[in-house]
Parts: C-alpha cells; structure tokens; sequence
C-alpha cells in the first residue's frame, strides 16, 4: 500500500504501521520517509516517535539533510527525546547545519536533555561565527550547570566581544559559580568595560568566596570613585558570608 498512486492511501498505510507500534515497523516506515508526499514523510517521522528506540536515529539523520526546515526540526527534536550515545552523535551533526534556526533547534533540545553528556557538543557551537549561535550556547550551558559547563562560560570571558562577556558574567552570578572566581578575577584585571567591570565586582559579591577579596582590594587601590563603593560592597559581601578560617 506504500506504492499506492493515491498518496492518501499512501498516508492512511504509514497511520496503521505507526499502530503496530514496535520496532517491525521500522523498515517499512524508512521507505515512507522518501515519499514524494510531504504529508507522507511527516507522518512517518511522527510514527517513528511513537517508538522511540535508539534504531531509529539512523533513519531520522536522513531526515536532517530534508529541505523541509519544519521536518528537520521535528526530526530534531525526536532524537533528542532518546536517550543513547547516537543521539548526541546525531545532533553534533545537526549543529553544524548551515540554517541558524536549525542551529539553534539544537541547541536548545541540549538545554532540555540538561545533562553535561552534551557539553562537548555544544562547546564547539561556541566557535560558530554567528554571536547568536554562541549566545545561545552560553545560556544553554548556564541551564545545564555542573563543573564542565562552567568551565567553558568562564574561558568566553576571554572574548573578544563586550556583549559575550558580560552575559557570562551574568551567569556564573546567577549560578554562584565558586569555580569562576579566578577567571573573574583576572577579567576583572583586564577589563576595560565599567559596566562589566560592575557587574563582575557584583558577581564576585554574591559568589561569596573569600579567594576573591585580594584581587578587590588590589583594584580598590585603582577604581574611580563610582566603582570603589561597589568593591567595598563586595569585599563587605564576602566577609559577611564567608567567616574567616581558624
């Protein structure tokens, strides 16, 4: 019935394998995915969902090269949603798609799988030319946290870019980022952007740890007069949380 002229027989065929619902559907439902019918193709891939098993990330990688943007992203998704090494192996390709709201798509399913399995993958979108790309990626692995996610968002302090750095800045505050502080630190020695260099003295206030408090004084000695109030702050911060050791 998948070689029916009538491609709503053809549709109709793909609904009832999806049915069976196991794994002897699956060869049947990669020929419907070459349909000449973009209804056909995408029931198929919806069919394929529905089971769910590492077999069928070979057959949705064909799905990534479509010239169907919403098919690809819906393939996407469904691989991201399985839980094995070829899944990662698979959106690491995607991830290289030259379309930014595939790149993106894949990102983003990253920061939902949420686990530091997909910090390799995502650390190399971080040299993606696009600074929307490397954005993303950023935010992505503030959701994800953990001890390699970290590392990678305090290295793009680095960057070249203002509006990089204070977004990372912004993240390791908000995830009180203990493993940060010395690349804040020498940011904060090299940074020529007051209002990094603000927001940095304000993230190493709320980090709390007391490996900062020489790095703020010595800039102390230096800062205008509107940024020393906020050191003090800062300084004032860290001694209040952190008690000194005996």
């Amino acid at each position: 019935m998948l070689d029916d002229k009538d491609s709503k027989v053809r549709l109709a065929s793909v609904i009832a394998l999806g049915k069976i619902g196991n794994e002897k559907v699956i060869s049947p439902l990669s020929k419907a995915l070459k349909d000449k019918d973009s209804n056909v193709k995408n029931q198929a891939v919806d069919e394929l969902a529905k089971i769910g098993s590492p077999s069928i990330i070979q057959l949705l990688k064909t799905v990534l090269s479509e010239s169907d943007k919403k098919l690809r992203v819906k393939a996407i998704g469904i691989i991201g949603n399985i839980n094995h090494p070829d899944a990662l192996v698979a959106l690491a390709e995607a991830a290289k798609d030259k379309d930014l709201s595939i790149k993106l798509s894949v990102i983003d399913k990253m920061a939902v799988i949420g686990n530091e399995t997909v910090v390799g993958v995502l650390s190399e979108a971080l040299k993606d030319f696009n600074p929307v790309v490397r954005f993303s990626v950023i935010s992505a692995l503030g959701s994800i946290g953990g001890a390699d996610a970290i590392e990678k968002i305090s290295e793009m302090l680095d960057s070249s870019d203002p509006k990089t750095r204070s977004l990372c800045v912004g993240i390791l505050k908000s995830l009180k980022a203990k493993a940060s502080v010395s690349y804040l630190c020498e940011r904060l020695k090299e940074e020529n952007k007051p209002e990094i260099q603000f927001a940095i003295v304000e993230a190493l206030g709320v980090i709390g740890d007391r490996a900062a408090i020489g790095t703020l004084s010595v800039c102390l000695k230096d800062a205008d007069e509107k940024l020393q109030p906020e050191i003090v702050k800062a300084i004032g911060a860290i001694v209040a949380t952190v008690p000194a050791k005996k």
